[in-house]
């Protein structure tokens, strides 16, 4: 079955749990930045993107001193979440940042 290892892991998990990956759902990712101005560019291109901010936290820590959380409608399928976070992944290159993952709610029906 391709696709991103970790990506893989929570389709599996979804269909365990009996979801129909072709139900588009929101899909929340976060992001963690070094500073604040790449989190500002960042956040202006996912805009752009059609994701919308649910959060963004100041943390302490030394290396990421910032996390986004954002969320889109998107499909969960492999193919539709490898194109996601590819395309956030390639973003975090270009921003010095570190893409932390997914998760989205179990749709049955």
């Amino acid at each position: 079955m391709g696709g991103l290892p970790s990506n893989r892991a929570v389709v599996e998990n979804l269909l365990h749990h009996g979801d129909r990956l072709e139900i588009a759902r929101p899909v929340c990712h976060w992001l963690f930045f070094q500073n604040e101005t790449d989190l500002a560019e960042c956040v202006h291109k996912t805009q752009a993107l059609g994701f919308e901010v649910v959060q963004i936290d100041q943390l302490d820590d030394e290396h990421m001193k910032f996390s986004l959380q954002i969320s889109r409608i998107d499909h969960v399928d492999q193919y539709s979440i490898d194109r996601c976070t590819l395309e956030l992944l390639e973003l975090c290159k270009l921003y010095n940042a570190e893409y932390d993952g997914w998760e989205t709610e179990v749709v049955i029906d």
